[in-house]
């Protein structure tokens, strides 16, 4: 490439110079034919000049004299193209008539042409220089290489806005040119902006030619850790010719390499991307690496324009909803009660902020009232979707009215359903901010609805609630704020770590991700490092008690590795002889989740649990074990899946669809209305169908095991009580390993009704022998009315949910419902904790918040006076609930944790 464009050429050795260049201890070798002229190296031209370097020397040099002195007024930036067999250092020097200026620069790369730019503004006021003085491996004997020199040109420095330095931009092409480029950099020239547009106006910027492969690195190396504490978001500006993906990359030192894929949105114009590497925060990376047109093996190159590449805070997002200007009448979204409902679902309307003050004093609100539903919901569709990714934090201003307890913000995903977040208000009457924290799902990117529930299942027709001002932003709020240990759970590495480690927490430590992955997308998990020659290295987890195996007994973990290997699982400690139990963890660079069966132990006392990771091999080099979400799960169900009287056979996460106004309805279980019969149990699960549903109105259940049907007898029973003669259905869903969904399975496979006796309870039993043998599900659904839509609303009951004929445990028969009494308790509103005065008769007792979530279980053991811890529960209204030796409900009671 001869530099054509330049202000001032001094060199080319195409065309006469009028310089004459002379050797300096080495040889000069006149202008010679051109070392590399591949298509894609930077200097193509025919000629270049050549000089040999003098071994016994230290200091080798070419200098040449021009007609007359250097006008550094305005060409002062000069550049000159440097061929060298071997990475190696280069100055260049002006001189003459008692005046010098010089520089040194490194030559990262040998046996390809790269252009180096010094910046001489500062000798502008020099005006006898004359004399171009260069020298390779300068202060070096020994060197006898032969290396290329061409296209000494001059151009003025760039007119900066901003002069001074800036650490953040990695390189503008213009005035911060702070980029050490490793790989690409034989491809990468400096050039004028070949389409200015409002995207980016600037005068300069680089080229890179991507050459045939996927593959073809511009790396940027750093001699230190790159900080990512809060410079994480990574960006460039980008002019594509083909369509295909950039691919951003951090890499070296310690970390794992981690990756940003974004597809280009459009050709032949600027558009600035980003990827955002908060998660990255706090490790050793020392390179920035840039792919384009990455991942395509097909025989594409093709010339790219890169500009303006920097790091900066993760951007945020414009607001949401302001009520200010919007298309909307002043709104910037379409709100309106779900489905259109007014009387279920209330009004909204934007009017003047009847109350500007403290965090909220913009002029217009939006004001919502709600309807005659306790599920009152109000939605608005997302025209532009929301992108969580780098701001998965989505924050509202609230003025709710006294009383008023709680909002639940809820997006709606076209593939993944509902994904919600529920915020306590810290105070009512005034405005308030509330953060509600979707990190869990940054990975979805087909959200296209917003829905706001306030005091989501409390009935409060007309109550009136203001809001204003909705707007991502990172995450400011703890994503484990009020989170509730769960027993079950050893270690997420996130939010319920729920062990410590007595044995091995030296070569513990908790990382980023390093594979996010549909098996585990987690963005924390543990990484252990197994010491070499060691083949019994343990790393031991104690929960701080006994283990109860009786129910969760199924030891999980999910591991990623670079090896194979045997993992030894061993429960010890208390009074039981140790257990193992040998998993073989057998794929590598995937998540996998591995399961190791205590079940033969359940009745045993046993207080940690030990882990050797590729136990008894001795391995000569220390091995990295990268694992995650540790926790005790349950045996797959091969008899009763879920009775009402028996907690430890509870399934109360329902979730309804299509079911009109009462899609967010909680699933409640209650009373037995008729314990006649078949089914003589205390309570029973209920059913609620609204009037503006589906036809095909249901829910549906994960479970905590899946459903494992015996090979011989494919069946399932349902015991049924409805006022109307129904078809009901129920499907097996989320097969493992590809198993087939059931589809719509009616008792038995007819058009006709199968539940045909109205007011009685009757079991009905479906059919699964089409599916696979060995096959499990995690998820069952129930649709009990299928066909008809109600005028009212229904209750329907169910109860016994069996495989195979095998039974849920008999229930004891009882003429009447039980009576359920009032638990005395005190003090209320309670704080830490809570005293039963009247527990005697219970055998466990149970507390659920106010949204049905079961969030403590304790026995009773006999005590009248019972205390209950309630330091890990936040603060909010619960129901407590008491149980005899047979399940059934006798007492239970509200209170207030402040």
């Amino acid at each position: 490439i001869v530099a054509v464009r330049a202000e001032k050429t001094y060199e080319d050795f195409e065309s006469p110079s009028g310089i004459t260049w002379n050797a300096g201890n080495g040889a000069y070798n006149g202008p010679v034919a051109n070392p590399d002229t591949r298509s894609e190296a930077f200097n193509t031209s025919a000629t270049a000049g050549s000089y040999t370097n003098n071994p016994d020397s230290d200091f080798n040099f070419v200098i040449g004299e021009v007609g007359a002195p250097f006008d550094l007024s305005k060409n002062n930036q000069f550049r000159v193209s440097i061929w060298s067999p071997t990475p190696s250092k280069v100055l260049f020097k002006l001189e003459g008539n008692g005046e010098s200026v010089e520089a040194i620069k490194n030559i990262v790369f040998g046996g390809i042409w790269i252009e180096y730019t010094i910046d001489f503004s500062s000798a502008a006021g020099l005006t006898n220089m004359n004399k171009i003085l260069i020298a390779v491996t300068p202060f070096e004997t020994g060197n006898s290489d032969t290396w290329y020199f061409d296209n000494i040109y001059a151009v003025p420095k760039p007119n900066c806005s901003n002069p001074s330095p800036d650490p953040t931009i990695i390189d503008d092409f213009d005035c911060n040119r702070n980029a050490d480029y490793r790989a690409g950099i034989s491809t990468l020239a400096l050039v004028n902006n070949p389409n200015p547009t409002p995207v980016n106006s600037s005068p300069k910027v680089g080229r890179f030619t991507d050459r045939p492969g996927p593959f073809n690195p511009l790396l940027i190396a750093y001699d230190n850790v790159i900080d990512l504490s809060t410079d994480n978001y990574i960006s460039l500006k980008l002019w594509a010719p083909r369509p295909g993906d950039i691919l951003f990359k951090l890499e070296g030192g310690a970390s794992p390499a981690a990756e940003v894929r974004i597809p280009v949105t459009a050709l032949n114009t600027w558009v600035e991307y980003g990827a955002d590497f908060s998660a990255q925060a706090g490790t050793s990376h020392k390179a920035i690496v840039f792919f384009f047109n990455a991942f395509d093996d097909t025989d594409q190159g093709g010339v790219y324009f890169i500009d303006d590449i920097k790091r900066s805070v993760v951007p945020v997002p414009p607001p949401l909803e302001q009520f200010e200007n919007g298309p909307f009448g002043g709104a910037n979204l379409d709100w309106a009660p779900f489905g259109g409902n007014e009387a279920i679902h209330g009004t909204i309307a934007r009017i003047a902020n009847p109350d500007a003050s403290g965090v909220n004093t913009t002029a217009h609100v939006g004001r919502y009232a709600k309807g005659s539903s306790p599920f009152s919901t109000l939605t608005a569709f997302l025209p532009d979707g929301i992108d969580l990714s780098t701001s998965p934090q989505v924050n509202m201003d609230v003025w709710a009215p006294a009383g008023a307890a709680n909002v639940t913000m809820q997006l709606i995903s076209a593939l993944q359903g509902a994904k919600e977040r529920t915020v306590a208000i810290p105070s009512t009457e005034e405005w308030v901010t509330l953060g509600f924290e979707f990190s869990d799902f940054s990975d979805i990117n087909d959200f296209e609805e917003i829905r706001l529930l306030f005091d989501n299942g409390v009935a409060a027709p007309g109550a009136i609630y203001f809001f204003d001002n909705i707007a991502q932003s990172i995450s400011t709020v703890d994503p484990c704020e009020g989170t509730i240990a769960d027993p079950r759970i050893l270690d997420d590495f996130e939010c319920q770590r729920n062990v410590t480690y007595p044995v091995g927490a030296n070569r513990l430590e908790v990382v980023v991700n390093p594979a996010l992955q549909v098996a585990n997308a987690s963005l924390r998990v543990g990484k252990y490092t197994d010491p070499a020659n060691d083949p019994w290295a343990a790393l031991v987890m104690d929960p701080g008690g006994p283990i109860d195996l009786n129910i969760y007994n199924q030891f999980n973990i999910q591991v990623y590795a670079a090896q194979t290997g045997p993992l030894l699982v061993k429960l010890e400690g208390g009074t039981s002889p140790q257990r193992e139990v040998t998993i073989q963890l057998d794929t590598i660079n995937t998540w996998k989740n591995y399961v190791a069966d205590f079940s033969a132990y359940a009745d045993e006392n046993h207080t940690k649990v030990a882990l050797f990771f590729n136990a008894g091999v001795g391995n000569t080099t220390e091995d990295d074990w990268f694992f995650d979400n540790v926790k005790w799960g349950r045996a797959p169900y091969r008899g009763c899946v879920t009775t009402y009287d028996d907690p430890s056979l509870n399934v109360t996460n329902w979730r309804y669809f299509a079911n009109g106004s009462l899609d967010n309805a909680l699933f409640l279980a209650g009373p037995n209305p008729n314990p006649t019969g078949i089914n003589i149990s205390g309570n029973v699960g209920t059913f609620l169908e609204a009037p503006d549903g589906q036809i095909f109105a249901g829910m549906f259940a994960n479970l905590e095991a899946p459903i494992a049907l015996p090979v011989d007898n494919k069946t399932m029973r349902l015991k049924v009580l409805m006022d109307q003669p129904a078809l009901v259905v129920f499907k097996l869903e989320a097969g493992r390993d590809g198993a087939p969904n059931s589809g719509d399975v009616p008792s038995p496979a007819t058009s006709d009704d199968n539940y045909t006796t109205p007011g009685q309870w009757q079991e009905l039993t479906f059919d699964y022998s089409f599916l696979p043998d060995n096959a499990l599900y995690d998820r069952i659904t129930l649709i009990m009315n299928f066909r008809e839509v109600p005028a009212t609303v229904k209750t329907y009951y169910f109860d016994d949910i069996t495989i195979g004929d095998q039974n849920c445990p008999a229930a004891v028969f009882t003429s009447q419902p039980p009576v359920v009494e009032q638990l005395r308790i005190m003090p209320n509103p309670a704080y830490d904790r809570l005293t039963v005065q009247n527990a005697d008769k219970l055998e466990h007792l149970a507390i659920h918040n106010a949204y049905g979530q079961l969030v403590k279980s304790l026995r009773c053991n006999g005590q009248v006076n019972l205390n209950i811890d309630l330091a890990d529960l936040s603060a909010g209204m619960y129901v407590l609930t008491g149980y005899n030796a047979q399940g059934q409900l006798i007492a239970n009671a509200k209170f207030i944790k402040q």
